[in-house]
C-alpha cells in the first residue's frame, strides 16, 4: 500500500499537472 504521504503527492502532483504545463521541481520517478 502506498504510505499517506505518497497519496497526497500523487494527488498534489495531479492537480498541478492538470493546471501546469511543467512538472514539479520535486518530481520523482
Amino acid at each position: 500500500d502506498l504510505a499517506v504521504g505518497d497519496v497526497m503527492w500523487i494527488s498534489m502532483v495531479m492537480n498541478y499537472n492538470s493546471t501546469e504545463a511543467e512538472p514539479l521541481p520535486q518530481a520523482r520517478y
